[in-house]
């Protein structure tokens, strides 16, 4: 069918010109952002990363530089000569080794000190050492080691290993057992019934699908299941988490004084991550980046470089250039490292430098921080700190995220310098972090037996000069772990 031409799809070359305005970032950009959100330890595994990558680059702690390569190449035939002649033995020379051979055996065999035989004391020795080395045993591993003695039936081990395979650090059950079951083409209720099997192995408690299930499992493998801990968990679980005590008192028919006893010799003994102790989560060390030194009234910024390796250009690469015997490919080979070594030394002078400025900076601004133990914190923002050293405000926010500083009060993180600012009663700017610190003193004085609430804690500070309406206190309340009113009540 013929269609009208009206309708046909007609395609045709033209060109056309557009003027347009973007931000395109180089390679050499993208490298700087990069080094500059890197903290010490990623920076000296990237440095490695870049030595291995580009011969340009070398590490000047090397103890045979580039500079000594010509006189290496130049001594390197009189070497192989002397090697040679030193190498050539006679027959006489033989002998000679020979007897020196047999003269220090006998001497080693005759040496009360030395033995070629292995005693059965240090043969014990290895042996402990040897087994004195063990490797981490996972949770799964540990729990599939009881689960191969407990079952003798292949299905019932196969249901127990997609069990064990679902459970989360904490030796949690977070998958329902409908969706493992549908999965693996198990029976529901013989899945239930495994799961029943688990949740009596090592370390009690796991296997568990909520915190009160193991909580209860705990409780009844320290034979507690017919007291009143056993009881709260199981009847009045909710009540207990926020600490509704009347109501428990009320459905328990108890005293508050039994209550707390309950959980204060019982419960709270108990484990809320049974299967954590099994984790084999890396401990990150913390290296500062930034060093702040006080002599006298003064402070000294420094920066942390001194376990990376210093870099250098190597010379020998960088002569092939004048080699006209050296073929163009490799020239141009040479030229592109040689490039990209520049402005990778180059970016990470950038770094340094700006973490500097920005150390420098917070020095002057937190100078009564650093050198009194008592000093407040001043309120401060990266739009500030950015207009202050003229750069971006994204730049500094880039530069002090998860690097740290060591200080004379102590290793702190760079980003909790920047706070907001409160204006007290008498037109002092305080920062957030020194709010923070007035509401944990305030809570801590209270009675406990009437705490206050937000309203009556926002009237408070007030009344010490800090403007701090009832949502903030609510929100800096949920920040420093405290709970509501009602929560933080004891009755006893």
């Amino acid at each position: 069918m013929t269609q009208p031409t009206s309708l046909e799809l007609r395609l045709k070359q033209g060109q056309n010109l557009r003027q347009m305005q973007r931000l395109i970032m180089s390679p050499q950009m993208q490298q700087a952002i990069a080094l500059l959100q890197m903290p010490l330890m990623e920076l000296a595994d990237r440095i490695d990363e870049e030595l291995v990558q580009n011969p340009i680059l070398e590490s000047s702690d090397e103890e045979s530089g580039s500079e000594d390569a010509d006189e290496m190449d130049a001594s390197a035939d009189e070497t192989e000569t002397i090697a040679e002649a030193e190498l050539t033995f006679d027959e006489d020379n033989f002998d000679i080794l020979k007897r020196l051979d047999e003269d220090l055996r006998e001497h080693f065999d005759q040496s009360s000190g030395y033995s070629t035989t292995i005693s059965s004391e240090d043969e014990k020795l290895r042996a402990f050492i040897e087994n004195s080395i063990s490797a981490h045993v996972t949770l799964f591993e540990h729990l599939m080691n009881q689960a191969r003695e407990t079952f003798d039936n292949p299905h019932q081990l196969a249901m127990a290993e997609a069990l064990i395979g679902n459970f989360d650090s904490s030796g949690f059950l977070n998958t329902p057992i409908s969706e493992i079951a549908t999965l693996n083409g198990f029976d529901q209720p013989e899945l239930l019934e495994t799961l029943y099997k688990i949740q009596q192995f090592e370390p009690v408690g796991v296997g568990a699908r909520t915190l009160q299930e193991s909580l209860l499992i705990q409780l009844r493998g320290l034979g507690k299941k017919g007291t009143l801990a056993y009881q709260l968990v199981e009847h009045n679980f909710e009540e207990l988490l926020n600490n509704h005590i009347p109501q428990i008192q009320k459905a328990q028919n108890c005293t508050s004084a039994d209550i707390a006893t309950a959980i204060r010799d019982v419960i709270s003994k108990l484990d809320l991550h049974p299967g954590a102790s099994f984790s084999n989560a890396p401990i990150q060390p913390i290296i500062p980046d930034i060093t702040i030194l006080q002599e006298d009234e003064k402070l000294i910024v420094r920066i942390n470089d001194d376990s990376m390796p210093s870099l250098r250009l190597n010379r020998r690469y960088m002569r092939y250039l004048d080699d006209p015997a050296m073929p163009a490919e490799t020239k141009e080979f040479v030229k592109q490292k040689i490039v990209s070594a520049k402005w990778f030394l180059r970016n990470i002078h950038q770094r340094n430098e700006t973490l500097e400025k920005i150390a420098s900076a917070l020095t002057k601004c937190q100078n009564e921080f650093f050198t009194n133990p008592n000093g407040k914190l001043q309120p401060l923002t990266m739009q500030r700190l950015a207009d202050e050293l003229h750069l971006h405000e994204s730049t500094i926010a880039r530069a002090v995220a998860n690097k740290f500083m060591d200080s004379p009060r102590g290793i702190l993180p760079l980003r909790s310098f920047f706070t907001n600012a409160y204006m007290t009663e008498k037109g002092d700017d305080i920062s957030s972090k020194t709010v923070k610190e007035v509401l944990l003193e305030i809570v801590n004085a209270e009675n406990k037996q009437k705490p206050l609430s937000d309203d009556a804690i926002s009237e408070e500070l007030k009344r010490r000069g800090i403007s701090c309406a009832r949502r903030t206190v609510a929100k800096y309340r949920v920040l420093l772990n405290l709970g509501n009113a009602h929560q933080r009540k004891k009755f006893i």
